[in-house]
């Protein structure tokens, strides 16, 4: 059932991942920056190796959608970008990966 697969709000989803590199981009003068963060995902026995770009959510927003884009990196390497090929959602990594950026941070903090 659908109602069965969507996040409901307030709602956290864990994903099984292990985040491998952290860097954060400023994206020129005007651009909005953003975090990528390279991760593995566990599931079934099976390794992916995926990237996330992460940019900041919308201040005062009254539900929780998160700007977030998360890949299949040898997807990508194939070019494959099409939706439902190589789309995920990216609220059920959101949590895990703000956790990530957050540890990230702190540990470069003096």
């Amino acid at each position: 059932m659908l109602s069965d697969m969507l996040q409901q709000p307030g709602e956290s989803v864990t994903m099984n991942i292990k985040p491998l590199k952290i860097a954060h981009h400023r994206n020129g003068v005007c651009g909005m920056p953003f975090d990528c963060v390279l991760f593995d995902k566990e599931e079934d026995g099976r390794t992916t190796h995926m990237i996330a770009v992460r940019f900041p959510d919308d201040e005062g927003s009254y539900c929780k959608n998160p700007r977030i884009a998360v890949f299949d990196i040898a997807l990508l390497y194939e070019s494959v970008i099409e939706f439902g090929e190589n789309s995920f959602r990216g609220d059920h990594f959101v949590d895990d990966i703000d956790k990530a950026i957050k540890a990230h941070y702190e540990e470069l903090a003096p």
